[in-house]
């Protein structure tokens, strides 16, 4: 059978023989939260199954923040500001908290601007484009 992935911004065609596919997985169709940036400070306030992010980095001296890069569908520039707001609430400075930006190799270089690999801190490289202090 053939399937097409989204592969950079193009689809690759791939074939996979029949009886070797058990399921296709599509995403859920809920409903788009009326206030995105409410809805993400909602969720950081009553996470489920553990202590809120400031009391879980409170007293601590660093914290690695791991997220996707452009080609997985997580609004990073939306939920990061929020997020280190509560690490920097917790006490920790921006040289403490660093940001890694996890890529699927589906994608060109590294643009001008991209936020992964840097320091929240700042220390160039698209630093600029990172949300809190600089």
């Amino acid at each position: 059978m053939r399937y097409e992935l989204g592969f950079g911004d193009s689809l690759q065609t791939i074939e996979i023989e029949d009886g070797r596919v058990l399921d296709i997985l599509l995403p859920g169709h809920g409903e788009a939260a009326a206030d995105e940036k409410e809805e993400v400070e909602r969720a950081l306030s009553a996470p489920i199954g553990t202590a809120p992010l400031e009391e879980l980095a409170r007293g601590k001296h660093r914290a690695v923040i791991i997220t996707s890069d452009i080609t997985r569908p997580m609004p990073s520039r939306r939920v990061l500001p929020s997020v280190l707001s509560r690490l920097y609430q917790a006490g920790l400075s921006g040289e403490e908290i660093t940001i890694v930006r996890v890529g699927f190799c589906l994608h060109g270089r590294d643009q001008p601007g991209d936020a992964g690999g840097h320091r929240a801190g700042g220390g160039g490289g698209g630093s600029e484009d990172l949300p809190g202090k600089h």
